[in-house]
């Protein structure tokens, strides 16, 4: 694991052990090309945090939140704030998933596959992030839900 992962696997520790401790469990899965970091929380209610680590560190970190959201914060941060570096966007965003401060529409398909996605992490300001399939098939039944998850 690339220093970039190694420290986001330690701040999923750090959570598990601070804001939810003893309400979620770290999970670490390697594969040849990345490292998946999950955090589950046990309120089946709350958004799962998954952290994406390609084994390229220029590659940054790919946090899968909730049911389809996904954040992609560059090796050197600032995307989603301004002078934050990937490590502390992670944070802010991991955190407030954590606290509670997370919702998103899901738009699935008719075998429950996510077909779009528009997540919001309630931090000082806002973070939303959109993603969505190029093709859809227009005949193909989609229905939409409105997420609010809850504290871990």
């Amino acid at each position: 694991m690339n220093e970039l992962g190694q420290r986001v696997q330690d701040l999923f520790q750090e959570l598990v052990h601070g804001p939810a401790s003893g309400r979620a469990s770290v999970a670490i899965t390697s594969f040849a090309d990345r490292d998946l970091v999950d955090l589950n929380p046990s309120n089946p209610r709350a958004a799962r945090i998954r952290a994406i680590l390609a084994k390229d560190p220029r590659r940054g970190v790919t946090l899968a939140v909730g049911k389809g959201t996904i954040f992609e914060v560059p090796e050197g941060g600032g995307r989603y704030t301004e002078n934050y570096s990937a490590v502390d966007e992670a944070t802010s965003i991991s955190k407030a998933v954590v606290a509670g401060r997370f919702r998103e529409k899901v738009r699935t398909d008719s075998e429950d596959r996510v077909v779009s996605s528009e997540g919001t992490v309630d931090v000082p300001p806002p973070i939303t992030a959109r993603w969505g399939r190029l093709f859809i098939n227009p005949f193909r039944r989609t229905s939409v839900e409105f997420l609010e998850y809850e504290p871990y």
